[in-house]
């Protein structure tokens, strides 16, 4: 067969240099979603990255300093000194990533056309230019990317085994870089997990079928990856310490805070409310046998019109006089409640409060004095049926819109938003664009474009999903049978278990503390959902079509 000639594989870089610059000059015509109420979200990560740009690491502690983790503010920080907006740094980074993986595969995929296409698919993921969700300062911006970037370095160790260290080491850094800057993003980590393992398992086995000096070069690179993804984190760590206390990334992560959070959830006083993991009549419960949650229960009651309750009655159902605060707030409001009574002066005060807290609270159960037992709402039936509806909610890539939320907040806190993202903010309503006519309009007919692209994008997409799901099950089958393996298939399972993981786990989350179902939910399993659809039509590919010089490295 004579080889491809040299023009092609430069052409296939033109047309996907032209989807990418495409995809960014339509997205700028979006303005930024600013919420100035989201203190414990988007204004925080700015306030964050503004103490950053000025040198003072996260700012004087109070009660949420670091109850996020701190890449996003860094990555906001850094934007920011590069004079580079911030929803077009995150485009850009997106795209960064969709390349690397696609440049991960090339030792497999020959075929430079192949590898534009897995790119395209990658690229016009249609989440990552929805508005109403995505249009905000959310991690989830930075979450996503790096998932895919950790894919793309296991990956590449792969199918590059059998190079020189040399040629893989840049690989393996990537992946470590990926991997810290991942776990500095948010806590809720695990559901990556199963994904990683069976990546660098099949590197390891690949690399032990060839030689044992090949199973040493990869465990090394590994091991390498391992040491670089730790240095970061140990960064922020000693940070931490130097500045509030505190020897960690997150408070979010501690032991302390959680184990008392967890203890107060087991107190069963009250009634079963939905969506109300400790309810007010376990509070007062517990202030009568904990003399330190009689100090919070005292910022509770102080707070209760209309407070907490009032920010979740929507979601409980319950009138704010009953002062029951939902799911996915009451730990903002234990944290708010501690501050209150003073206990947040640094870090390592609020560790000290909380495990004497958990303390306190564990040896009243053990004694008899508070009634304590697991929750008996939704079971494993609701779970199931609510893993079907999220697996449906991400198959469809449902609820998409290009379209900009009006945004929010008082001039102090928009003008915020303006100063560190640098972006064009989505008026608030009744006011207008400051941009002028012609600009507007030009921005109106970009998100147009936008809208038409992604609703045209939803329904092939999930033509393109449910084929993947049904061509996987008759290359299962087929392997069965034939017992020949493949890594195409090895990536389909490891992108399919992170987004099972993630499905599962919000679909519990649902049922038992706080509804989850948005598009910034799953933001990150959107790419690896696609990672998925790519590897098995990859993989069905290799196995049923009639090829010439197949590559030795699929």
């Amino acid at each position: 067969m004579n080889p491809a000639p040299a023009w092609r594989p430069r052409a296939w870089l033109a047309v996907a240099l032209l989807l990418t610059a495409a995809k960014l000059w339509l997205s700028r015509g979006q303005g930024l979603y600013a919420l100035g109420s989201a203190d414990q979200d988007d204004r925080l990560f700015l306030e964050l990255a503004h103490h950053l740009v000025h040198g003072s690491w996260l700012g004087n502690y109070n009660a949420l300093t670091l109850s996020q983790g701190p890449f996003y503010p860094l990555f906001i920080a850094a934007a920011f000194g590069l004079g580079v907006p911030l929803f077009l740094a995150q485009h850009v980074l997106y795209a960064t990533a969709c390349a690397w993986f696609t440049q991960a595969l090339r030792p497999a995929i020959a075929s430079a056309g192949a590898r534009c296409a897995i790119y395209a698919l990658l690229l016009w993921n249609p989440m990552t230019f929805d508005s109403p969700s995505m249009g905000r300062v959310l991690r989830q911006h930075v979450y996503g990317p790096l998932a895919l970037m950790i894919f793309a370095g296991l990956v590449a160790l792969y199918l590059r085994r059998q190079e020189p260290v040399r040629r893989q080491a840049a690989w393996a850094v990537l992946l470590g870089l990926a991997a810290g800057a991942f776990y500095l993003t948010r806590e809720e980590s695990g559901w990556i997990v199963p994904a990683v393992l069976v990546l660098a398992g099949a590197g390891l086995h690949g690399a032990w079928q060839i030689s044992r000096v090949a199973l040493q070069r990869t465990a090394g690179l590994l091991g390498l990856a391992f040491v670089v993804a730790v240095l970061p984190v140990l960064l922020v760590c000693v940070q931490n310490q130097r500045n509030y206390a505190w020897f960690g990334t997150s408070e979010s992560r501690s032991s302390e805070f959680n184990d008392a959070y967890n203890t107060m959830q087991r107190v069963r006083v009250g009634p079963e409310l939905p969506y109300v993991p400790v309810t007010n009549q376990a509070r007062e419960a517990m202030a009568q046998v904990s003399p330190k949650f009689t100090e919070l229960q005292k910022q509770f009651a102080a707070s209760s019109t209309p407070g907490w309750a009032g920010s979740t009655e929507f979601l409980t159902r319950v009138p704010v006089d009953a002062d029951q605060v939902g799911g996915g707030v009451m730990r903002w409001a234990l944290r708010d409640a501690a501050a209150r009574a003073g206990h947040h002066h640094d870090a390592g005060q609020a560790r000290y409060f909380y495990k004497h807290l958990g303390r306190e609270l564990n040896q009243a159960i053990a004694a008899g004095r508070l009634p304590a037992g697991s929750r008996t709402g939704a079971g494993v039936g609701a779970a199931l049926r609510q893993t079907l509806v999220f697996a449906d909610f991400v198959l469809r890539f449902g609820r998409f819109s290009a379209r900009p939320l009006p945004s929010t907040g008082s001039p102090d806190q928009l003008n915020l938003f303006r100063d560190m993202t640098g972006e064009r903010l989505s008026p608030p309503a009744g006011e207008l664009d400051v941009v002028g006519a012609a600009e507007y309009l030009q921005n109106l007919a970009k998100v147009d474009r936008l809208q038409v692209i992604g609703k045209a994008l939803r329904p092939l997409l999930l033509i393109l999903g449910l084929l993947a799901h049904l061509v996987a099950l008759a290359r299962l089958v087929q392997v069965v049978r034939q017992r020949q393996w493949t890594f195409a298939l090895t990536l389909a399972a490891a992108a399919w278990s992170a987004v099972a993981a993630m499905v599962i786990g919000q679909a519990v989350t649902e049922v038992s503390s706080y509804p989850v179902q948005s598009i910034v939910a799953f933001a990150p399993v959107y790419p690896l959902l696609l990672v998925f659809v790519a590897a098995v039509l990859w993989d069905a590919t290799i196995a049923w079509l009639p090829r010439r010089n197949p590559s030795p490295a699929a």
